[in-house]
């Protein structure tokens, strides 16, 4: 049973459509990541969820079973049930870590200090801070208070807009994870707008993809990144190697090689392969029928480096005519990268996903 629901969504600035017929489910529990280009309608979509503005006619949002925009209805944003985490946190400068956990706690709540003292546990804050004010606290710790304070109330709904993109890179993963689980523990829905594609990858379990006002597509990441819809999807989630490729017997040959597809499609296609999925050989056979690189560039990464390679010698595909050698960046483990002049074997891991006819 869907816990939170959006059915024909639309949003108008005069001229401007923001949104568009947008719908999708979230399940109760679930973490529903939404990503999208610059100006695809992620703020927008958040703050009609949050109930800072109204969708347009026809637009429906309900939350557990309870109408909140509708056809003459319109629950604002303090009847929600829903906690919000911005992007800076939003703390009050003036107050202590304690009263802006506890600021949407009544003052005469009973077991207030208590709760306060569990929040903070919660979300891994040392109880020695609970007298320190904002600018005494790092951006992680921030974070934390921000995630507690919206907690305090006990939400339905968490919305975060972009909570984790003012941090260091490795802060900001283990952010990602420990707002995650204390999420999963407080069993709270959460929606996270982000703009980085392996930040929502990894964090949410359904993945909305925004394009130009609308859903190009939702369902699980695994997914959505080895099957998207089309490539401006793929290249949007991660980098994608485009082809055209002729589609036989359940196999799929392209300029990199054959792979695995699906068998129910025959003739030219269009199909796409992710990075990691490109192997290489070491000191091939010369008289090996396998397409052939040079390695151009090596750009190291610690665990993973990407490298280019000027392909030399491609497989043949029928009716695809002469081309031009492609140059093509794969991902690679570090321990073992051949050189930048070094001649490669090609071939490809894994199956290849088919879009439609070229």
């Amino acid at each position: 049973m869907s816990f939170l629901t959006l059915e024909r969504v639309g949003k108008r600035y005069g001229h401007v459509a923001a949104l568009e017929d947008v719908s999708f489910t979230t399940a109760a529990g679930g973490r529903t990541a939404i990503v999208g280009p610059s100006g695809s309608g992620k703020t927008t979509l958040l703050r009609i969820i949050s109930g800072f503005e109204a969708p347009d006619a026809g637009g429906l949002v309900a939350l557990d079973g309870k109408i909140l925009a509708g056809p003459r209805v319109f629950a604002p944003a303090h009847r929600r049930d829903i906690g919000f985490v911005s992007q800076d946190g939003a703390l009050f400068p003036h107050l202590t870590v304690a009263d802006n956990i506890g600021f949407g706690l009544g003052r005469d709540i009973v077991g207030r200090s208590e709760r306060i003292a569990q929040l903070m546990k919660q979300v891994e804050l040392d109880a020695a801070m609970r007298d320190r004010r904002p600018h005494e606290l790092s951006g992680g710790q921030q974070q934390r208070v921000a995630l507690a304070r919206a907690l305090a109330r006990k939400p339905k709904l968490m919305l975060l807009d972009e909570p984790f993109s003012a941090l260091d890179t490795g802060l900001r993963d283990a952010m990602r994870r420990l707002v995650a689980n204390a999420l999963r523990a407080a069993g709270v829905t959460t929606i996270l707008v982000t703009h980085d594609q392996s930040e929502a990858l990894s964090f949410a379990d359904q993945l909305v993809v925004l394009r130009a006002g609308r859903v190009a597509q939702a369902g699980a990441p695994r997914d959505l990144y080895l099957k998207p819809a089309d490539p401006d999807t793929a290249r949007f989630l991660g980098e994608a190697i485009i082809a055209p490729a002729e589609i036989e017997g359940g196999w799929a040959t392209c300029f990199l090689g054959r792979a695995p597809a699906d068998a129910s499609c025959s003739g030219a296609r269009l199909v796409m392969l992710r990075p990691e999925q490109i192997a290489l050989t070491r000191n091939p056979p010369a008289d090996a029928g396998a397409a052939r690189a040079v390695v151009t560039e090596v750009e190291y990464g610690g665990g993973v480096s990407i490298m280019s390679l000027l392909i030399v010698r491609q497989m043949r595909i029928e009716g695809a005519g002469e081309k031009p050698p492609p140059v093509v960046q794969i991902k690679a483990l570090s321990n073992d990268l051949p050189a930048v002049g070094e001649t490669v074997g090609v071939s490809i891991n894994g199956s290849a996903h088919i879009f439609s006819a070229p």
